[in-house]
């Protein structure tokens, strides 16, 4: 389990310690809330090898990540609160797999899809990565639970 502990902002960037280059990788999340609120204000995704930690990568001119959003949408490389999917809740299980092969990122909550990811593009030395806003704001790794997949 990752819990912000600091002030509120997307001024940080947690990442794991694997390097993937290529195959397919899953990762699965439960939210947690943190103060402020009661709002849920997490980014969970893919960052770039050597991308700074203390950044959040997720606007659209960064090339350093891709993210999907609490609220559903798709931030970083070319996306910035795009492509929305609809808003996650605390205690949802959101999974993703990284195709490096084929360069997809694709994401599912509570084992359906959950919008369009990124189709292509997804390459390099890559990490599973989290954005947290608020102090307290948490995830912990959860088992991958069975991904429908889309039609």
């Amino acid at each position: 389990m990752a819990t912000k502990i600091d002030q509120h902002g997307n001024d940080n960037c947690l990442w794991s310690t694997r390097v993937m280059e290529s195959g397919k990788h899953r990762m699965s999340l439960k939210l947690i809330r943190g103060e402020g609120n009661g709002y849920l204000s997490h980014l969970f995704g893919l960052v770039c090898d050597g991308a700074a930690w203390e950044k959040c990568h997720a606007d659209g001119e960064s090339t350093d990540a891709w993210y999907m959003g609490s609220d559903g949408a798709l931030y970083g490389n070319g996306k910035d609160c795009d492509d929305k999917a609809g808003k996650i809740e605390e205690g949802q299980i959101v999974s993703m797999e990284a195709d490096l092969d084929k360069g997809t990122l694709r994401f599912w909550v509570d084992g359906k899809p959950h919008g369009p990811g990124w189709s292509s593009g997804v390459t390099g030395r890559l990490r599973w990565a989290v954005c947290l806003f608020y102090k307290g704001g948490a995830v912990q790794i959860v088992p991958t639970p069975e991904l429908q997949r889309a039609q």
